[in-house]
């Protein structure tokens, strides 16, 4: 995959340096790059389209972003640029299946990018470093929670701890893996994760959920003081 392959990926995909807010994305900057690659080059509105997506999403109005992102269809950049918005709607939707099917082309190609980061064969801007960072980490997040709500124990497990490696303040996504590692009964990571959110929780009513969790495997394990402790607590 050469330096210029990894331009045209993040040409096509859309630069925003940051991961959940969609507020604060900055302006789309797009990296300079050769005559021959410019038909994927989005216009000015399909770029203001693809940010408005983004925040019409985090705003919970995800009919209104699907009608954004339907309005390019037809163009080029759209099977891949716009794919993770789409499998991001298509999550919103409960359709955790499309989601997954959404993210099917670029993810093999942002999972290649991705590994050859900072490498002597690539070198990127730091806009463009941070844009390949940011669309890496949102389609793990998105393939991690579908394969979760799939019940794809193992699958989700490998998309989310990869995701930690980004994010790794996400409460709800620690509640996520310790499920899915109880799931797959690996008792001990799931009490590892458990703890992660119960200490991470504010709220009283999560925060007794994580303690119940956490007794109730220590009670599979046979671990009585334990459970009873917890299970109080």
């Amino acid at each position: 995959m050469t330096n210029k392959y990894i331009k045209l990926l993040l040409l096509i995909i859309g630069l925003y340096p940051k991961m959940l807010d969609a507020k604060e994305l900055p302006n789309v900057i797009y990296p300079n790059i050769s005559t021959e690659l410019q038909d994927y080059s989005l216009s000015v509105s399909e770029k203001n389209d693809y940010k408005q997506a983004w925040i019409l999403l985090e705003r919970g109005e995800k009919d209104k972003a699907y009608e954004v992102v339907n309005k390019y269809s037809e163009s080029k950049a759209h099977r891949k640029g716009w794919s993770i918005v789409l499998s991001a709607i298509y999550y919103g939707q409960g359709k955790y299946g499309d989601a997954l099917l959404a993210l099917q082309d670029i993810r093999i190609e942002l999972e290649k990018a991705y590994r050859l980061l900072g490498t002597r064969d690539v070198q990127l801007t730091k806009a463009e470093q941070d844009s390949l960072q940011y669309h890496y980490y949102k389609m793990l997040l998105i393939s991690g929670s579908s394969n979760f709500k799939l019940e794809k124990w193992t699958m989700a497990l490998h998309d989310l701890l990869e995701y930690t490696k980004y994010n790794n303040d996400d409460i709800f996504v620690d509640d996520y893996i310790a499920l899915a590692y109880h799931k797959n009964k690996d008792y001990d990571n799931a009490l590892l994760y458990f703890k992660r959110s119960y200490n991470g929780y504010q709220d009283g009513d999560l925060k007794d959920t994580a303690a119940y969790n956490i007794g109730a495997i220590y009670a599979l394990l046979a671990n009585v003081t334990e459970a009873i402790n917890w299970l109080i607590a």
